[in-house]
């Protein structure tokens, strides 16, 4: 009798752990996982957001940033160094800033991957830098036309930066770079499950 009430008492008790109040609601345990796995998906758009817009006051003018070439060509090697250089000076400042945020985060980061960051936006250099053109590019969006032919106005700036992932990784092999370096600056956009891809990636979004 007892065994059969204790079995019945079992039936009717909740796991006190199953739910929770908040503000007088009942939530479920793991309400809490689901609000934390929302707010950050909220805030990395946000961070984003905060970031594209720093790089925006930055690329005004190219009197407005100094990138730290010397530093940079410390960490490259042959053609690298001169497409480093023919680059505009707003889009070598920031992959000095995404190399060494990866540094930070990754002290023993693979020197091959470090390079990739310096150099991981140098098909953008096909085009000439406009900011107005690269602001519009992100309040108009529309299709992304193909790679070819170059394209002229907003949409060649769309196209650029849909494409400019491979068209630096066709810059790169073309002046004799190691294919891991290719690969890694033509996955920056879409890492996979590539470790340093990812890792080029997060750096990329954070700065």
């Amino acid at each position: 009798m007892r065994a059969a009430a204790g079995a019945r008492g079992t039936r009717g008790v909740r796991d006190p752990r199953a739910h929770r109040r908040h503000r007088g609601r009942s939530i479920p345990a793991d309400g809490g996982a689901r609000a934390t796995a929302g707010t950050l998906a909220r805030v990395k758009p946000l961070a984003w957001t905060w970031n594209a817009g720093v790089r925006a006051v930055r690329g005004i003018h190219p009197r407005f940033v100094r990138p730290d070439d010397a530093w940079a060509e410390r960490h490259l090697v042959g053609g690298e160094r001169e497409l480093y250089r023919s680059m505009d000076p707003r889009e070598r400042d920031h992959g000095v800033r995404v190399a060494r945020t990866l540094v930070r985060r990754t002290p023993d980061a693979d020197p091959t991957l470090v390079r990739a960051a310096l150099l991981h936006d140098v098909g953008k250099s096909v085009r000439r830098y406009a900011v107005y053109e690269r602001i519009l590019v992100h309040l108009l969006p529309g299709p992304v036309p193909p790679p070819d032919p170059p394209r002229r106005g907003v949409v060649g700036a769309r196209q650029v930066a849909a494409h400019h992932p491979a068209y630096g990784a066709a810059m790169l092999r073309a002046a004799g770079a190691p294919e891991r370096l290719v690969d890694l600056v033509a996955r920056h956009h879409a890492p996979g499950a590539d470790p340093g891809a990812r890792a080029l990636h997060d750096a990329d979004r954070r700065t």
